[in-house]
Protein backbone atom coordinates (compact mmCIF):
# COMPACT_ATOMS: atom_id res chain seq x y z
CA UNK A 1 0.00 0.00 0.00
CA UNK A 2 1.40 3.33 -0.79
CA UNK A 3 0.96 5.27 2.21
CA UNK A 4 2.42 8.48 0.56
CA UNK A 5 -0.22 8.77 -2.15
CA UNK A 6 -3.29 7.77 0.86
CA UNK A 7 -5.75 10.40 1.30
CA UNK A 8 -6.68 11.26 5.01
CA UNK A 9 -10.48 12.35 5.49
CA UNK A 10 -10.89 16.21 5.83
CA UNK A 11 -11.68 16.22 9.54
CA UNK A 12 -12.24 20.01 9.96
CA UNK A 13 -15.48 19.53 7.13
CA UNK A 14 -15.91 16.33 9.33
CA UNK A 15 -16.51 18.33 12.84
CA UNK A 16 -18.37 21.32 11.37
CA UNK A 17 -21.11 19.26 10.10
CA UNK A 18 -21.18 16.88 13.00
CA UNK A 19 -21.18 20.63 15.30
CA UNK A 20 -24.07 21.53 13.17
CA UNK A 21 -25.80 18.01 13.34
CA UNK A 22 -25.54 18.34 17.23
CA UNK A 23 -26.44 22.32 17.37
CA UNK A 24 -29.70 22.05 15.62
CA UNK A 25 -30.42 18.50 17.96
CA UNK A 26 -30.03 20.84 20.94
CA UNK A 27 -32.21 23.72 19.47
CA UNK A 28 -35.04 21.12 18.80
CA UNK A 29 -34.67 20.01 22.33
CA UNK A 30 -35.06 23.16 23.66
CA UNK A 31 -38.09 24.18 21.45
CA UNK A 32 -40.01 21.05 22.31
CA UNK A 33 -38.97 21.43 25.98
CA UNK A 34 -40.27 25.30 26.05
CA UNK A 35 -43.42 24.00 24.00
CA UNK A 36 -44.30 21.85 27.30
CA UNK A 37 -43.70 24.39 29.56
CA UNK A 38 -45.74 26.82 27.47
CA UNK A 39 -48.75 24.32 27.32
CA UNK A 40 -48.80 22.92 30.77
CA UNK A 41 -48.90 26.76 31.80
CA UNK A 42 -51.63 27.44 29.14
CA UNK A 43 -53.57 24.19 30.09
CA UNK A 44 -52.22 22.92 33.06
CA UNK A 45 -50.75 19.62 34.09
CA UNK A 46 -53.97 17.09 34.48
CA UNK A 47 -53.59 14.02 37.13
CA UNK A 48 -55.83 11.64 38.93
CA UNK A 49 -57.76 12.95 41.59
CA UNK A 50 -55.69 10.55 44.09
CA UNK A 51 -52.62 12.43 42.78
CA UNK A 52 -54.31 15.89 43.32
CA UNK A 53 -54.69 14.95 47.10
CA UNK A 54 -51.28 14.60 47.20
CA UNK A 55 -50.08 17.44 45.55
CA UNK A 56 -52.37 19.16 48.35
CA UNK A 57 -50.79 17.15 51.11
CA UNK A 58 -47.10 18.18 49.52
CA UNK A 59 -48.28 21.40 49.52
CA UNK A 60 -49.59 21.84 53.20
CA UNK A 61 -46.40 20.72 54.14
CA UNK A 62 -44.16 23.13 52.28
CA UNK A 63 -46.58 25.96 54.03
CA UNK A 64 -46.51 25.09 57.28
CA UNK A 65 -42.90 24.40 57.18
CA UNK A 66 -42.04 27.65 55.99
CA UNK A 67 -44.78 29.82 57.54
CA UNK A 68 -43.65 31.33 60.80
CA UNK A 69 -47.27 31.63 61.77
CA UNK A 70 -48.15 27.69 60.64
CA UNK A 71 -44.78 26.57 63.09
CA UNK A 72 -46.52 28.10 66.23
CA UNK A 73 -50.19 26.67 65.68
CA UNK A 74 -48.44 23.28 65.69
CA UNK A 75 -46.51 23.94 68.69
CA UNK A 76 -49.96 24.47 70.13
CA UNK A 77 -51.70 21.92 68.03
CA UNK A 78 -51.36 18.79 71.01
CA UNK A 79 -54.51 16.86 69.99
CA UNK A 80 -56.17 19.23 68.35
CA UNK A 81 -56.60 19.78 64.62
CA UNK A 82 -56.02 23.00 62.42
CA UNK A 83 -56.20 23.06 58.32
CA UNK A 84 -55.33 24.98 55.35
CA UNK A 85 -57.76 25.52 52.55
CA UNK A 86 -56.43 24.93 48.68
CA UNK A 87 -57.37 28.95 48.08
CA UNK A 88 -54.73 29.84 50.68
CA UNK A 89 -52.47 27.26 49.30
CA UNK A 90 -52.78 28.33 45.72
CA UNK A 91 -52.89 32.49 46.75
CA UNK A 92 -49.76 31.73 48.52
CA UNK A 93 -48.12 29.87 45.74
CA UNK A 94 -47.68 26.38 46.97
CA UNK A 95 -50.68 24.99 44.77
CA UNK A 96 -51.43 25.00 41.14
CA UNK A 97 -54.80 26.70 40.26
CA UNK A 98 -57.15 22.56 41.09
CA UNK A 99 -58.48 23.95 37.26
CA UNK A 100 -55.18 23.46 36.11
CA UNK A 101 -54.31 20.06 37.78
CA UNK A 102 -57.52 18.45 38.15
CA UNK A 103 -58.60 15.36 35.43
CA UNK A 104 -61.26 17.75 33.80
CA UNK A 105 -60.53 21.32 33.36
CA UNK A 106 -64.35 21.92 34.00
CA UNK A 107 -64.10 20.57 37.65
CA UNK A 108 -65.69 22.95 39.99
CA UNK A 109 -63.15 21.53 43.30
CA UNK A 110 -62.80 23.08 46.29
CA UNK A 111 -60.20 21.49 49.55
CA UNK A 112 -58.37 21.82 52.56
CA UNK A 113 -56.29 19.52 54.39
CA UNK A 114 -56.59 18.97 57.81
CA UNK A 115 -53.38 18.52 60.20
CA UNK A 116 -53.29 16.90 63.92
CA UNK A 117 -50.92 15.27 65.37
CA UNK A 118 -50.88 11.52 66.68
CA UNK A 119 -48.87 10.55 69.99
CA UNK A 120 -46.24 12.78 68.39
CA UNK A 121 -46.42 12.52 64.70
CA UNK A 122 -48.04 14.71 62.21
CA UNK A 123 -51.04 12.82 59.77
CA UNK A 124 -51.81 15.31 56.83
CA UNK A 125 -55.07 14.45 55.57
CA UNK A 126 -56.37 15.97 52.25
CA UNK A 127 -60.22 16.24 51.26
CA UNK A 128 -61.15 17.62 47.90
CA UNK A 129 -64.68 18.16 46.91
CA UNK A 130 -65.39 18.43 43.09
CA UNK A 131 -69.25 17.97 42.92
CA UNK A 132 -70.45 14.76 41.17
CA UNK A 133 -67.11 14.37 39.67
CA UNK A 134 -65.08 13.02 42.90
CA UNK A 135 -65.22 13.53 46.38
CA UNK A 136 -62.34 12.76 49.11
CA UNK A 137 -63.91 9.58 51.45
CA UNK A 138 -62.73 8.44 54.65
CA UNK A 139 -61.91 4.61 54.74
CA UNK A 140 -64.59 4.13 57.24
CA UNK A 141 -66.79 5.13 55.28
CA UNK A 142 -66.22 3.00 52.11
CA UNK A 143 -65.73 -0.18 54.84
CA UNK A 144 -69.16 0.64 56.24
CA UNK A 145 -70.85 1.05 52.81
CA UNK A 146 -72.74 -2.40 52.95
CA UNK A 147 -74.02 -3.66 56.41
CA UNK A 148 -75.49 -7.68 56.37
CA UNK A 149 -77.58 -8.95 58.89
CA UNK A 150 -77.48 -12.36 57.93
CA UNK A 151 -74.24 -14.56 56.55
CA UNK A 152 -71.05 -13.11 55.87
CA UNK A 153 -70.36 -10.02 55.98
CA UNK A 154 -69.70 -7.05 58.07
CA UNK A 155 -72.62 -6.48 61.20
CA UNK A 156 -73.60 -3.59 63.18
CA UNK A 157 -72.81 -4.24 66.92
CA UNK A 158 -73.88 -1.42 68.65
CA UNK A 159 -72.25 1.42 68.11
CA UNK A 160 -69.25 -0.67 65.98
CA UNK A 161 -68.67 -2.58 62.60
CA UNK A 162 -67.68 -6.23 63.28
CA UNK A 163 -66.62 -8.41 60.15
CA UNK A 164 -68.47 -12.19 60.93
CA UNK A 165 -68.47 -15.01 58.58
CA UNK A 166 -66.00 -16.37 56.47
CA UNK A 167 -65.57 -13.36 54.81
CA UNK A 168 -62.99 -12.33 51.94
CA UNK A 169 -62.98 -8.67 51.87
CA UNK A 170 -61.59 -7.34 54.83
CA UNK A 171 -58.18 -7.15 53.81
CA UNK A 172 -56.39 -3.33 54.33
CA UNK A 173 -52.27 -2.72 53.10
CA UNK A 174 -50.54 -0.92 55.89
CA UNK A 175 -47.07 -0.16 56.28
CA UNK A 176 -45.94 -2.20 53.84
CA UNK A 177 -48.43 -5.28 54.84
CA UNK A 178 -51.29 -7.01 55.20
CA UNK A 179 -53.45 -6.59 57.71
CA UNK A 180 -57.30 -7.95 58.74
CA UNK A 181 -60.07 -5.12 59.59
CA UNK A 182 -61.28 -6.90 62.69
CA UNK A 183 -63.98 -3.67 62.97
CA UNK A 184 -64.73 -0.16 62.63
CA UNK A 185 -65.83 2.06 65.44
CA UNK A 186 -68.45 4.26 65.73
CA UNK A 187 -66.06 6.69 65.67
CA UNK A 188 -64.53 5.96 62.25
CA UNK A 189 -61.34 4.27 63.88
CA UNK A 190 -60.40 1.06 62.22
CA UNK A 191 -59.00 -2.31 64.04
CA UNK A 192 -56.77 -4.04 62.17
CA UNK A 193 -54.54 -7.08 62.85
CA UNK A 194 -51.27 -7.85 61.33
CA UNK A 195 -51.14 -11.20 58.90
CA UNK A 196 -46.92 -10.58 59.30
CA UNK A 197 -45.23 -14.64 60.52
CA UNK A 198 -42.75 -13.54 63.09
CA UNK A 199 -40.27 -15.52 65.03
CA UNK A 200 -42.23 -17.52 68.22
CA UNK A 201 -41.54 -15.59 71.44
CA UNK A 202 -41.88 -15.94 74.95
CA UNK A 203 -45.25 -13.87 76.08
CA UNK A 204 -43.25 -13.84 79.67
CA UNK A 205 -40.80 -16.58 81.63
CA UNK A 206 -40.24 -14.93 84.82
CA UNK A 207 -40.18 -16.38 88.03
CA UNK A 208 -43.09 -16.69 89.26
CA UNK A 209 -44.02 -17.38 92.85
CA UNK A 210 -47.79 -18.87 93.18
CA UNK A 211 -46.26 -21.84 90.79
CA UNK A 212 -42.28 -21.68 92.02
CA UNK A 213 -41.19 -21.71 88.55
CA UNK A 214 -39.65 -19.52 85.95
CA UNK A 215 -43.13 -20.50 83.67
CA UNK A 216 -43.89 -16.68 83.52
CA UNK A 217 -46.18 -13.99 85.13
CA UNK A 218 -49.27 -12.94 82.90
CA UNK A 219 -49.71 -9.18 83.53
CA UNK A 220 -48.92 -7.40 81.04
CA UNK A 221 -47.61 -4.00 83.04
CA UNK A 222 -44.36 -6.27 83.60
CA UNK A 223 -44.21 -8.54 81.03
CA UNK A 224 -42.02 -9.24 78.52
CA UNK A 225 -44.49 -9.34 75.39
CA UNK A 226 -45.09 -5.61 76.75
CA UNK A 227 -41.35 -4.96 75.23
CA UNK A 228 -41.60 -6.67 72.81
CA UNK A 229 -44.36 -4.77 71.43
CA UNK A 230 -42.89 -1.34 72.40
CA UNK A 231 -39.47 -2.14 70.59
CA UNK A 232 -41.66 -3.07 67.63
CA UNK A 233 -43.64 0.18 67.09
CA UNK A 234 -40.58 2.40 67.46
CA UNK A 235 -38.64 0.08 64.97
CA UNK A 236 -38.36 1.95 62.21
CA UNK A 237 -38.03 -1.10 59.44
CA UNK A 238 -41.52 -1.85 60.58
CA UNK A 239 -43.38 1.41 60.65
CA UNK A 240 -42.01 4.91 59.06
CA UNK A 241 -43.34 8.46 61.13
CA UNK A 242 -45.66 8.45 58.39
CA UNK A 243 -47.35 5.54 58.84
CA UNK A 244 -47.13 6.29 63.03
CA UNK A 245 -49.20 9.14 61.90
CA UNK A 246 -51.80 7.10 61.24
CA UNK A 247 -51.33 4.90 64.33
CA UNK A 248 -54.01 6.32 66.84
CA UNK A 249 -53.93 5.96 70.92
CA UNK A 250 -57.04 3.50 71.85
CA UNK A 251 -57.45 1.72 75.16
CA UNK A 252 -55.37 -1.99 75.58
CA UNK A 253 -58.04 -3.94 76.85
CA UNK A 254 -55.63 -6.68 79.79
CA UNK A 255 -58.48 -7.77 82.00
CA UNK A 256 -57.97 -11.86 82.80
CA UNK A 257 -60.78 -13.96 81.15
CA UNK A 258 -61.93 -17.23 82.91
CA UNK A 259 -61.58 -20.89 81.26
CA UNK A 260 -65.25 -21.08 82.06
CA UNK A 261 -66.60 -17.82 80.51
CA UNK A 262 -68.94 -17.75 77.85
CA UNK A 263 -69.45 -13.42 77.60
CA UNK A 264 -67.85 -12.76 74.67
CA UNK A 265 -68.75 -9.05 74.38
CA UNK A 266 -65.30 -8.15 75.67
CA UNK A 267 -66.67 -7.43 79.42
CA UNK A 268 -63.98 -9.70 81.10
CA UNK A 269 -60.95 -8.87 78.82
CA UNK A 270 -61.79 -5.08 79.10
CA UNK A 271 -62.60 -4.85 82.95
CA UNK A 272 -58.72 -3.52 83.06
CA UNK A 273 -57.26 -1.39 80.36
CA UNK A 274 -54.57 0.33 79.58
CA UNK A 275 -54.95 3.64 78.68
CA UNK A 276 -53.71 5.21 75.19
CA UNK A 277 -51.99 2.17 74.14
CA UNK A 278 -50.32 2.26 70.31
CA UNK A 279 -49.78 -1.44 69.64
CA UNK A 280 -51.47 -4.54 71.10
CA UNK A 281 -52.63 -7.54 70.54
CA UNK A 282 -55.82 -9.74 69.59
CA UNK A 283 -58.26 -10.53 72.71
CA UNK A 284 -59.17 -13.78 73.62
CA UNK A 285 -62.72 -12.86 72.56
CA UNK A 286 -62.05 -11.43 69.43
CA UNK A 287 -61.35 -15.01 67.75
CA UNK A 288 -65.14 -16.05 69.20
CA UNK A 289 -66.97 -12.87 67.34
CA UNK A 290 -66.50 -13.80 64.27
CA UNK A 291 -68.09 -17.30 64.11
CA UNK A 292 -71.68 -17.54 62.94
CA UNK A 293 -72.08 -20.97 64.78
CA UNK A 294 -74.48 -20.59 67.68
CA UNK A 295 -72.64 -23.39 69.04
CA UNK A 296 -69.77 -20.86 69.83
CA UNK A 297 -70.00 -20.27 73.42
CA UNK A 298 -66.76 -20.33 74.87
CA UNK A 299 -63.73 -19.33 72.93
CA UNK A 300 -62.36 -22.71 73.27
CA UNK A 301 -65.58 -24.43 71.72
CA UNK A 302 -64.64 -26.29 68.82
CA UNK A 303 -67.48 -24.63 66.95
CA UNK A 304 -65.81 -21.39 67.18
CA UNK A 305 -64.16 -22.40 64.24
CA UNK A 306 -66.97 -23.10 62.28
CA UNK A 307 -67.72 -19.86 59.54
CA UNK A 308 -64.99 -18.20 61.13
CA UNK A 309 -62.02 -16.22 58.93
CA UNK A 310 -59.87 -15.90 61.39
CA UNK A 311 -59.32 -19.51 61.53
CA UNK A 312 -57.59 -19.79 57.83
CA UNK A 313 -54.82 -17.07 59.71
CA UNK A 314 -51.83 -19.57 59.58
CA UNK A 315 -49.49 -20.35 62.77
CA UNK A 316 -49.94 -20.29 66.23
CA UNK A 317 -49.98 -16.42 67.80
CA UNK A 318 -50.39 -14.47 71.14
CA UNK A 319 -53.82 -12.82 72.45
CA UNK A 320 -53.15 -9.92 74.75
CA UNK A 321 -55.47 -11.93 77.28
CA UNK A 322 -54.45 -13.81 80.60
CA UNK A 323 -55.81 -16.33 82.39
CA UNK A 324 -57.36 -15.77 85.84
CA UNK A 325 -57.40 -19.40 86.66
CA UNK A 326 -53.51 -19.33 87.23
CA UNK A 327 -50.72 -16.39 87.10
CA UNK A 328 -48.63 -18.27 84.75
CA UNK A 329 -51.17 -18.77 82.02
CA UNK A 330 -52.09 -16.63 78.66
CA UNK A 331 -54.55 -17.59 75.98
CA UNK A 332 -52.88 -17.84 72.52
CA UNK A 333 -54.41 -18.25 69.47
CA UNK A 334 -53.54 -21.70 67.57
CA UNK A 335 -55.49 -20.60 65.78
CA UNK A 336 -58.57 -21.63 68.54
CA UNK A 337 -57.57 -19.57 71.57
CA UNK A 338 -56.44 -21.91 74.00
CA UNK A 339 -54.92 -21.18 77.75
CA UNK A 340 -51.14 -21.92 77.93
CA UNK A 341 -47.88 -21.27 79.97
CA UNK A 342 -47.01 -17.66 79.01
CA UNK A 343 -43.18 -19.16 79.08
CA UNK A 344 -44.54 -20.86 75.93
CA UNK A 345 -43.49 -20.19 72.19
CA UNK A 346 -45.81 -18.46 70.03
CA UNK A 347 -45.67 -15.55 67.21
CA UNK A 348 -46.60 -11.63 67.49
CA UNK A 349 -49.27 -10.49 65.32
CA UNK A 350 -49.92 -6.60 65.99
CA UNK A 351 -53.41 -4.51 66.40
CA UNK A 352 -53.21 -1.22 65.97
CA UNK A 353 -56.02 0.99 65.25
CA UNK A 354 -56.20 3.59 62.50
CA UNK A 355 -57.37 6.95 62.79
CA UNK A 356 -60.75 7.73 61.04
CA UNK A 357 -59.51 10.34 59.04
CA UNK A 358 -57.69 8.01 56.78
CA UNK A 359 -58.91 8.79 53.24
CA UNK A 360 -59.95 5.78 50.91
CA UNK A 361 -57.40 5.41 48.01
CA UNK A 362 -57.72 1.97 46.51
CA UNK A 363 -58.86 -1.42 46.48
CA UNK A 364 -61.91 -3.76 47.35
CA UNK A 365 -61.20 -5.28 50.23
CA UNK A 366 -59.52 -8.86 48.95
CA UNK A 367 -56.69 -9.93 49.83
CA UNK A 368 -55.54 -9.64 46.03
CA UNK A 369 -56.64 -6.37 46.05
CA UNK A 370 -56.44 -5.00 49.95
CA UNK A 371 -57.86 -1.50 50.55
CA UNK A 372 -55.24 1.34 50.63
CA UNK A 373 -55.29 4.63 52.02
CA UNK A 374 -53.57 8.35 52.89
Amino acid sequence: MDLKNLKMPNLKKFDKKLVARFTLVSIAIVVLVIAIIIIKIIIGDHVSYSKVEDKMIKAAKEYFSEDEKGIEKFKKLGDKEISVTTDTLIEEGYLSSLEKITPNKDDECTGKVVVKMNNGYTLYTPYLDCKKAYKSKPLSEVITADIVESGNGLYKMGDDYVFRGEVTNNYVSFANKNWLILRVHGDGRIRLLELTKREKIKWDDRYNIEVGRNLGINDFNVSRIKDELIALYENNEEFSDTERGYITPYDLCIGKRDIDETNNDGTAECSTVVENWLIGLIQANEYAIPSLDANCKNITDASCNNYNYLVDVDGSYWSITPSADRTDRVYKCNPQPFFTSASGYAGIRAVVEIDASAVYVSGDGTEDNPYTFK
